[in-house]
């Protein structure tokens, strides 16, 4: 394909998700600042080592074509909203596919496919549809079948751009076999990656009729294949690089000299630097010191690759970045194909200065005086700060997008150390105090940010929001809450709320909380009233006859703590059949005698022998004398984990040959038994367990993904080993209850808590053990900001080490 005979095509929105940001702006701005987020994936090369690969940070479908359809789904409707695109007619839609000869996933390959992969609605914007199976370098192509719909009047605007992924481990083994991947055996090669990038192209006569955002102008484009004529691979593949450049300079009417900035594709292949380098020198391009190739930072992304460096370059021009200097972009398929792209600025009766903006009401929020200024409307119609505001929204929503998915994958990793979490809390925290201090409105942003769709967003703006409890902030939750009561908003405000400061006006919004309508909002009141200890917000004893369960439950929970029940009312709560009442009921006279709660245990035993978890695990609790041996037929008659795991939490000595007898159990008894073990002697050798996976490949050969798991060890071995060499010091000792390898104390459980790797399970009953035992209560919520929980428990420790 010839670049002659060129008319030029305006950009008018991009849409992109990619490893290193979820919107356009934030992609850009990534690139820009050499942001990289690489992570082994589940899978390993054929010397047994992990891929390392660049994955979107989004929730998503985990593969196939149902995450490839999802993430074109959202880049299409991000470059039809910055497009400002409403009409549901003559719009057309070129899909640039993979080669037919790579493996792995695929998004479509004919338009019943298509429909299948994104769904009637949204291929129903689009009068026509074309598929294109040329890779990267088909984004060329595509702008050709573009400009001719275009300007044959057959289309309004056409949208063009590509979904992929090469996390598949039939590419990377079709990589590997190549020399082309870049794992332990082999540094020159690609780092596999996934994205999606869509491009609005129109007539640019169209786009100012609109009063459409040009972002930039798409001033000539070429494809040329290599042909087997003399010479190497690497010299063929560079006579085409040079043709397609050479045509693509020549349709814009450009010379080499003229271009300010290349965007190559450069992807860690040494052929492709070669070819590149070789091309240059041939076209005389000088401009090294503007030759980015984003792939160093989201890895190679297949097919995507070509329309994510095109989206990148008018989002380089849009934003001046490019200085309204040419922009070349050149890119290469898996195959002969190579293509080059010229984007120019926008012109300046139709650039960015003609973009209307809404004119929002902007307020510079200073949580530390309690003050807000309104800044003058006239100053919000400035289409810059327009613009910028933009700007500043997607990359709200992208940075709380990637911290909620690091903060969620650290609360799920069993080997997670809680300052690594309170790390990430921290930088969320971090985050908003840089913006507001900025004096942007981002405590707007982020507003609007609990009333999305994205459960992650909702969870992590309603806790940023929480965590700074500003009069305005409080409005802004208590509308949301008045509008949807989403449990990711409920747990938001919760996870902010716990640890925010304290204020008479947090305290007035949660006593009016208790009397709202809303069955959950009261419940979360109880929550947080529990939470933060607010003992000056009042709980009436008329919450125990809620008609909500889990109002009454929370009731019972936050009055037991104020010790407001007496024995017999928590006795009768106890018979009753609601399985979170009961518990929480006995919880509480746990609190309030731990003599009368064993007692009352035994006596429910006694009468239901099929009795559940909370009965054994109270008994345990109490670590009444004489209950060791109750708890050791329980274990035996039934075989259940909660009955194993009581008899570790009780901890008599007696009772670790039998739970060393139950590593011979399946799976669920062994683990059970494993982690009771540890509670009582405090050992923390952990051992790899490695699932495995069949996978088929190309021509029938499979392969199986390997996976890693960390779990505490059930070698009966060692815990024999360990028990022969404790033995001794236990007969000496004639201690009755064992925990941490030590005799049962206030310091033990307060050890279990300050350890870094221990499970948040074992935090909240040691936490609880002390409010038992030592009537000292430990802030509960274990699972959030424990960096702050740090300073009550240096001072408990002082207080414990003082009584010594």
């Amino acid at each position: 394909m010839r670049g002659e005979q060129q008319q030029p095509v305006a950009i008018t929105g991009v849409g992109m998700l990619t490893p290193v940001g979820l919107r356009a702006y934030a992609c850009l701005h990534a690139v820009r600042c050499g942001l990289s987020r690489f992570s082994p994936q589940p899978f390993r090369d054929r010397a047994k080592g992990w891929i390392v690969g660049g994955r979107v940070m989004a929730w998503l479908p985990n593969a196939g074509v149902q995450r490839l359809a999802a993430l074109a789904d959202a880049a299409i409707g991000q470059a039809l909203e910055q497009a400002r695109w409403t009409s549901s007619h003559r719009l057309a839609l070129v899909l640039c596919s993979t080669e037919d000869d790579r493996p792995g996933p695929r998004l479509a390959d004919n338009h019943d496919a298509l429909q299948a992969a994104l769904g009637a609605d949204r291929l129903s914007l689009f009068s026509r549809t074309e598929i294109l199976h040329d890779g990267a370098a088909g984004f060329a192509l595509a702008l050709d079948h573009a400009q001719r719909m275009l300007h044959a009047g057959e289309v309004e605007a056409c949208i063009i751009g590509s979904a992929d992924s090469q996390l598949d481990i039939r590419v990377t083994r079709w990589l590997e076999d190549a020399g082309r991947l870049k794992c332990r055996h082999a540094n020159d090669g690609r780092i596999p990656s996934e994205a999606a990038a869509f491009v609005v192209v129109e007539h640019p006569e169209r786009a100012r009729l609109r009063r459409a955002p040009v972002l930039a102008v798409v001033g000539g484009f070429s494809m040329a294949w290599t042909v087997r004529s003399g010479g190497g691979q690497v010299l063929r593949a560079t006579r085409a690089c040079t043709e397609a450049v050479r045509a693509t300079l020549a349709a814009a009417a450009l010379t080499p000299a003229e271009v300010g900035m290349v965007w190559s594709d450069l992807n860690g292949e040494s052929a492709r630097g070669l070819e590149w380098g070789l091309a240059s020198v041939r076209m005389g391009l000088a401009c090294s010191e503007s030759l980015f190739h984003p792939a160093d930072c989201w890895g190679d992304l297949g097919a995507a690759s070509g329309c994510a460096l095109l989206g990148l370059g008018a989002m380089a021009q849009a934003t001046g970045w490019a200085g309204g200097k040419p922009l070349l972009v050149t890119v290469g398929n898996e195959g002969p194909g190579r293509a080059g792209c010229v984007v120019l600025p926008p012109p300046r009766d139709a650039g960015l200065v003609q973009v209307s903006h809404r004119a929002p009401r902007i307020y510079r929020l200073d949580y530390r005086i309690g003050t807000t200024t309104e800044i003058p409307p006239a100053a919000a119609i400035d289409p810059l700060r327009g613009r910028f505001q933009e700007q500043m929204t997607a990359e709200i929503g992208d940075t709380l997008a990637g911290l909620h998915h690091q903060h969620a994958a650290l609360l799920h990793a069993a080997d997670s150390r809680w300052q690594d979490r309170a790390r990430v809390e921290q930088r969320m925290l971090n985050h908003l105090d840089a913006v507001v201090a900025g004096g942007t409105q981002a405590m707007a942003h982020v507003a609007d940010l609990c009333m999305s769709g994205d459960a992650g967003l909702v969870f992590a703006a309603s806790l940023l929001i929480g965590s700074l409890p500003h009069p305005d902030n409080l409005r802004r939750l208590e509308s949301a809450l008045a509008a949807s009561t989403d449990p990711a908003v409920l747990d938001g405000v919760k996870a902010g709320l716990a640890h925010a400061p304290r204020s008479a006006q947090l305290s007035d919004l949660l006593q009016r909380w208790t009397l709202d309508p809303q069955a959950s909002v009261r419940m979360l009141a109880l929550q947080l009233i529990c939470l933060r200890c607010e003992t000056q917000v009042a709980v009436p004893h008329a919450v125990l006859s809620d008609e909500s369960p889990g109002v009454r439950a929370w009731g019972v929970e936050l009055l037991g703590r104020r010790r407001k029940l007496n024995a017999e009312t928590l006795r009768t709560l106890i018979g009753t059949q609601e399985g979170d009442l009961q518990r929480r009921a006995l919880l509480a006279l746990l609190r309030l005698d731990p003599a009368v709660a064993a007692h009352v245990a035994r006596a429910q035993i006694e009468q239901a022998p099929d009795t559940g978890a909370s009965l054994t695990m109270s008994l345990a609790l109490a670590g009444q004398s004489g209950d060791g041996a109750l708890l050791r037929d329980l274990a035996a008659r039934h075989q259940s984990p909660d009955a194993i795991l009581a008899l570790g939490v009780y901890g008599e000595p007696a009772a670790v040959p039998t739970l060393m007898a139950f590593l011979e159990h399946d799976a669920p008894l062994a683990a059970s038994a494993a982690h009771a073990l540890r509670i009582v002697s405090g050992l923390r050798v952990d051992e790899d367990v490695r699932v495995e996976r069949a996978v088929d490949l190309l021509g029938g050969e499979t392969t199986t993904v390997i996976e890693a798991q960390h779990r505490p060890s059930q070698s009966r071995e060692l815990w024999a080993a360990w028990w022969s060499e404790a033995l001794p010091k236990v007969a000496q000792s004639r201690m009755r209850r064992m925990r941490q390898g030590r005799p049962f104390s206030l310091d033990t459980c307060l050890a279990e808590i300050e350890h870094p790797d221990s499970a948040n399970v074992d935090r909240s009953r040691a936490a609880l053990e002390l409010d038992i035992h030592g009537a000292v209560a430990i802030p509960p919520d274990v699972e959030w900001f424990v960096a702050r929980q740090a300073l009550v428990l240096r001072k408990l420790r002082a207080q414990l080490q003082a009584e010594l």
